[in-house]
Parts: structure tokens; sequence; C-alpha cells
């Protein structure tokens, strides 16, 4: 835009000054802060009740005392840190492969935590990127990522989930809402090169205070309290194949305001 469409002054003049001394920025950050409203959510805490016959390769994990959340809450991809004490990591993360039992956690393979009896174990709803190891069987079968077999994946595939990154923001002094309107139609530039095309999108959005489109790319939802929330995309293919991918949502209000840095 020339800022002398809008303004009686210039463009030299606003050159100047935006080359002088003298500005500021405030920029605020949203962090998964334990202990505020906007910490990581803890789906499940427990103790483990029995060690694995080895250490290397460790796929899955037996645990008891349950003090927090429920097994039934956790996700495929979501974050175990393994403590010492409650809540703590010290002793390494992995991640949820699988769905969980009531004693067992189907965890990514993994050969780097030095798991005991009583160590705790906390379940937060966290996904990051972890690797998704291949192997070969005695009888030359491949799987991946410990029981997935080679069937089809190279030729019908698995929906590629695009709608960029989370949000934050403020709930509206007026009104008390503040509204986002995540878009993952950018998903069908995939679907084309994969050769297929989309069949259906679904959008979640636990804790929010309404919700219009969740069917459609680009749906429409209102939170009116502070907080962390997350929302999901499960894009399904004409193939029969979904994914589900998250994003995350911090609400702040004039009354809590995230982290100031002026510099």
């Amino acid at each position: 835009m020339n800022p002398s469409s809008s303004y009686p002054v210039p463009d030299s003049t606003l050159l100047a000054y935006l080359r002088g001394e003298g500005h500021a920025v405030k920029m605020y950050s949203a962090f998964a802060a334990q202990g505020t409203p906007w910490a990581r959510h803890v789906v499940l805490s427990a103790k483990v009740s029995a060690t694995p016959s080895a250490l290397d390769g460790v796929v899955q994990i037996s645990y008891d005392t349950v003090t927090l959340g429920a097994y039934t809450d956790v996700l495929f991809g979501q974050t175990v840190w393994v403590g010492s004490t409650p809540g703590a990591w010290d002793l390494g993360m992995c991640r949820i492969r699988d769905a969980a039992t009531s004693s067992i956690l189907n965890l990514g393979q993994h050969s780097d935590i030095q798991w005991a009896l009583g160590v705790y174990i906390t379940v937060v709803d966290d996904f990051f990127f972890w690797p998704r190891h291949n192997n070969v069987d005695s009888s030359g079968n491949s799987w991946q990522d410990y029981n997935v077999a080679y069937s089809d994946q190279h030729l019908n595939f698995s929906p590629i989930v695009l709608f960029g990154g989370d949000f934050a923001g403020f709930l509206d002094d007026d009104t008390g809402l503040y509204e986002i309107s995540p878009d993952a139609s950018d998903s069908q530039m995939w679907a084309d090169i994969l050769g297929t095309s989309i069949a259906s999108y679904a959008w979640t959005a636990t804790g929010c205070e309404s919700a219009t489109n969740l069917g459609t790319a680009n749906p429409t939802i209102t939170y009116n309290a502070i907080g962390r929330y997350r929302v999901a995309c499960t894009i399904t293919y004409e193939n029969g194949k979904s994914t589900t991918r998250y994003l995350y949502v911090y609400v702040y209000s004039s009354e809590d305001m995230p982290p100031e840095v002026t510099f």
C-alpha cells in the first residue's frame, strides 16, 4: 500500500520517520506454562508397575497407581514424560504409538529410557515429531512403527493435513469472545498430487463456546474463557484412509495477559 494514499504525509517523510530512533515493539509470547490456565493438559498420571525384560527396543510398558486422568483419553502421538518424581521427565520422553489399556501403554519403539519399577509416567497432550522405525522380521515381513504391516501404502496414500500453526489471541473486551477460523483447504493440493480427493473434513474443538462449519475446510470456532484448547482436524480421502492433526488455541484477556518482553 502507498502510505501517502492513506495519510496526507509525503512518502519521504514517513520513510525518514521509520528509519529514525526511538521505536519500541511489544511482543507477547504464548507458553504452555505449568500451573497456569495455559498449561499442557495432563492426560494420564501413573507409575510403572513392571519393568520390561530388556531396555532395547521397548514398545510397551505396564502401569498402575493412576492419580490423574483416564487411559481412554490417551491418543496416538501424545508425549510421555518419564521421571523420578511426579510430572518430571528427567528419565526421558517417548511417544504413544497405539491405544492404551487400563494397564498397558503402547509406546513408539525406543532404547534410551532406563525403566524401573515405580518411576512416574505422565502422558501430556503434546504432539511432537518422532521417528517411526521400520523393521523386517525373520520371515521377511516389513513393519513400520512396530506393528503396522506393509500393504497398500504406496498405492493408496493417507491424507496430508495442512492448516498452519497454533492460534493465540485475546477475549474481546466488549463481547467476551475470541474467534478463530482455521483453514485446511490447502490439504486438497496434496490430495491432487497423490491422485485422490478429499471425501470429508471433520473438526473437533473441545471446550469452545460455539462452532460452525465443522464439516468443511474452514470452520469458525469461538471461545469465551481463557485457557489452552486443542482443536483436531480429521481428513478422509476417497480411498477411505484418514489422518488427524492437532493445533492449539491460547486465549488471553486484558486481565490475564501473556508474558511481556519490550525491546
